[in-house]
């Protein structure tokens, strides 16, 4: 019997990402340098009918859902949200992070981005919060085809949050899927 290749948020490539994620978004204060571009301020825009997929519709609707966005930056291919937090507990925070990451997915995943990677930058953080966290966008378009599970979202974006040392706060919880023959390989694109 034949087996199927496993779903692609569960290979080893996908667990990798994850702590490169991880990687990007403590360096997320510093990308100007690392990418050598300039970044673009993002500004707050009125939201379409129908909606345009914008940064600044994304940064309205952000405070429209009582987040208070201290910058939205574009840089290159990644975007970079500064936000103070309102949250007072873990719980609330990855609450509060699973608003940014649906409004995320609505306006900008939605309508098609060429964004490599979404980085979330708290300027806020309670005692053992995390500073930081990020997502590839990519992730997200296949939960939108039904190929990835919010576990996969989630357990993406857990696995990167940094505190504000830049040290990763926890990993991943998705474990490369294992066969007879060992550890699965990505599907080939």
């Amino acid at each position: 019997m034949t087996r199927s290749p496993p779903p692609v948020w569960r290979t080893r490539r996908s667990v990798l990402a994850a702590a490169g994620v991880a990687g990007l978004t403590a360096t997320a204060g510093c990308l100007d340098a690392v990418l050598g571009s300039s970044p673009q301020a993002i500004e707050p825009e009125e939201p379409s009918e129908p909606r345009r997929g914008t940064p600044g519709e994304f940064y309205t609707l952000l405070e429209r859902n009582d987040l208070q966005v201290e910058a939205l930056t574009r840089d290159g291919d990644h975007l970079i949200l500064e936000y103070y937090s309102n949250a007072e507990t873990e719980e609330e925070s990855i609450e509060e992070i699973g608003v940014v990451v649906q409004v995320f997915n609505a306006i900008i995943v939605a309508h098609g981005t060429d964004l490599e990677l979404f980085i979330a930058e708290i300027r806020n953080p309670f005692d053992g919060q995390a500073h930081g966290w990020g997502l590839e966008p990519w992730l997200l378009e296949a939960y939108n085809e039904g190929e990835a599970d919010e576990m996969a979202v989630f357990g993406s974006i857990l696995g990167s949050r940094v505190d504000g040392d830049g040290e990763q706060l926890g990993s991943t919880p998705i474990e490369p899927v294992e066969d007879g023959d060992g550890i699965a390989e990505p599907d080939e694109e």
